[in-house]
């Protein structure tokens, strides 16, 4: 990873930013922290001291080594003013802090003075550690070696440094270097810090600043391995095995140091431990298991496990063989089979003691339409749920239950007859009211009834009301929508209308219904919209717009409106369409609340609500006529230049 340091100097006519960049990932209180050997990249930008902090291209930087004296390499600027040159930080170059000083001598016909700036880095010898010995190959209980040297980049030995071993995240032990660099480690292993298999170790020497000297680590791995054991079947198996049938075998457990005896076998049916066994004086085990429930159809595993000891290593061995039924196969079908969309066919599917069949897959394929869906049995269920789509027409449908996925079944295919029905729906899709109207007055809206191939026209679409009465039948048209008319009632209340289709058994058509509630109500709510304000500085005056809309869908007109901004509070009047238009004078740099509401009318109701306005320091300073120069001097000690809009939008906040 890369490190980047950057020093800000304002010079008379001049600006330098420098970047030193290095691969180590270290720093201490603002220094630079290479090691000797390291390219690292110095980077300068040259920027004219003026208004707009112009980069000034085509100009020569210098780099100095300030230790050596010398010149590291000059660079041009470009267009952004940059001028970078890589330093291969020498192997010999003196330890500790280094200055190095870039340079601009100025160029008289651009009037610009020289200017100059200075970093500092701190340079390190590249440390190394040196694996002399160590154990590659382990068993439990034995001791771990290490021996090891630490040097610097000149090969000289580190005395009196402490050097630490890791295992993972945790720190193992650590040894201090003697005069030659050399330190060592011992310890014993067991399970508790290490596993069995490949492990590692991560061997690491801190960063010294005070000695000048860099971090170094080195990996290494290393392998425990226990006392190979060996379980053997004194009993031959066969490859099938029916229900109710008794496998009865004979094994016996050993190493190459001989029979091990009294030792624990556990055995496991597909995996799940269901009896444990103990080898007798000469390590020779009788096993007898019933086929019984706890196994599964098609393969099956037996599986005898010895955990071991922390010297032995475990071991297991597994016998396969299979078990064979037929399919037992059950279809739920929904209520009402719907043509295009996905019906829910729960399939069950189990052996003939009820269970899970491994692996099954129900395929379902609609002879008619040629549609085929195919959908995996979760682990241990006896079900599934497949979504079915049948397509083209409706009617009667020949559909197809295949089971795959298992070898060992049989009976494996099944048929169901299916009718296919029309489910259309009802949706508005326009409507003059929002939710209320007024005593008499005249509500339209327009319905669709379609389904999934679109409209459908000649049907009759039933209007009831809040006693299910009838008040009206209405027919679509050629593309299924229906214009609704309809006076809302005198009394103030809340109501329901419902719209009806009651399908067709000769046209497998279901029936739909879609109901629309409604307040009426003499006192109108209203609703305030607006989405945005606009600050105009040129104007001084931040302008905001609203709409005022009863919730009968009329745009209110003559609405009396008042505002607060600044604690003073104003008023207006709305326009044709519920148009208002306010202005307000800019205020200071913040986040301001601007409070509204409608006046209580005898026919609408108050509505009041708020919204935040936010006026930043380029809005206020435009407001009182600073100019670009202005806010450049306010902020020139961050060097950021910064670009006024003179008229723009804000989202609201609030």
């Amino acid at each position: 990873m890369k490190r980047f340091l950057t020093l800000l100097v304002i010079g008379i006519v001049g600006l330098i930013v420098i970047s030193i960049s290095n691969a180590t990932d270290v720093h201490a209180e603002g220094e630079v922290i290479v090691v000797r050997g390291d390219e690292i990249l110095l980077s300068a930008q040259l920027l004219q001291n003026g208004t707009y902090g112009d980069p000034v291209p085509d100009q020569v930087i210098s780099f100095y080594d300030a230790i050596l004296d010398v010149c590291l390499g000059s660079a041009l600027t470009n267009q952004e003013g940059y001028a970078s040159i890589i330093w291969s930080i020498p192997s010999n170059h003196p330890l500790g802090i280094t200055p190095v000083n870039v340079t601009f001598l100025g160029n008289e016909s651009l009037a610009l003075a020289s200017s100059s700036q200075w970093a500092y880095i701190h340079i390190l010898s590249r440390s190394q550690i040196i694996i002399e010995h160590y154990s590659e190959t382990l068993h439990p209980n034995d001791y771990f070696l290490l021996e090891l040297t630490l040097l610097n980049d000149m090969n000289e030995p580190i005395a009196g440094a402490q050097v630490s071993l890791f295992s993972i995240a945790s720190e193992m032990a650590s040894s201090t270097t003697n005069e030659t660099g050399y330190a060592f480690f011992m310890f014993q292993c067991n399970l508790t810090w290490s596993s069995l298999g490949i492990n590692d170790f991560l061997v690491k020497f801190e960063q010294s600043l005070e000695s000048h000297h860099s971090e170094a680590e080195i990996s290494l791995q290393y392998t425990v391995e226990q006392i190979e054991s060996v379980i053997d079947l004194d009993t031959s198996l066969p490859a099938n095995v029916n229900l109710a049938d008794t496998l009865e075998f004979q094994l016996h457990l050993e190493t190459h140091e001989g029979r091990t005896p009294n030792s624990v076998l556990d055995l496991l049916i597909n995996n799940a431990l269901f009896d444990s066994i103990t080898t007798n004086q000469n390590g020779d085990a009788m096993v007898q298991i019933s086929i019984d429930s706890r196994f599964f159809l098609g393969p099956n595993t037996v599986r005898i496990e010895y955990n071991g000891t922390d010297r032995n290593a475990a071991t297991y061995i597994e016998v396969n063989f299979n078990v064979i039924s037929p399919v037992l196969l059950d279809t739920k079908i929904p209520t009402n089979v719907v043509l295009g969309i996905d019906n829910i066919f729960r399939i069950e599917v189990s052996d003939t003691l009820g269970r899970y069949i491994p692996n099954s897959v129900v395929n379902l394929h609609d002879l008619l339409s040629g549609e085929e869906m195919s959908t995996r049995i979760a682990y241990s269920l006896t079900y599934v749920d497949v979504p079915f789509a049948f397509k083209d027409c409706i009617g009667s449908h020949s559909l197809e239950i295949r089971i795959t996925g298992n070898n060992y079944i049989s009976n494996t295919t099944h048929f169901q007859d299916v009718v296919v029905w029309s489910q259309p729906n009802l949706v508005i899709i326009s409507n003059s009211i929002l939710g209320y109207a007024s005593p008499s007055q005249g509500i339209s809206f327009e319905v669709k009834l379609k389904d999934h191939n679109g409209g459908i026209s000649e049907r009759l679409i039933e209007l009831k009301g809040l006693d299910n009465e009838t008040i009206e039948i209405f027919t679509t048209n050629s593309e299924g929508v229906a214009e609704i008319h309809l006076v809302a009632p005198v009394i103030e209340n809340v109501y329901v209308f419902t719209l009806f289709y009651y399908g067709t058994q000769s046209g497998l058509e279901l029936s739909a219904n879609l109901s629309y509630p409604f307040v009426v109500t003499r006192v109108m709510p209203v609703t305030i919209q607006t989405d945005s304000y606009e600050i105009t500085p040129p104007a001084q005056e931040i302008i905001v717009n609203f709409m005022i809309r009863g919730l009968n869908g009329t745009y209110l007109k003559d609405v009396d409106f008042s505002y607060t901004w600044n604690k003073i509070t104003m008023t207006a009047t709305s326009q044709e369409n519920g148009f208002v238009s306010i202005h307000l004078p800019i205020l200071g740099i913040g986040t301001h609340i601007l409070h509204y509401q409608t006046k209580v009318q005898p026919t609408i109701a108050s509505c009041y609500g708020n919204i935040m306005i936010v006026v930043s320091e380029a809005d206020a300073l435009a407001a009182q006529g600073v100019g670009v120069s202005g806010l450049t001097l306010s902020i020139l000690l961050s060097i950021i230049i910064v670009g006024i809009p003179l008229i723009y939008k804000r989202n609201i906040i609030s």
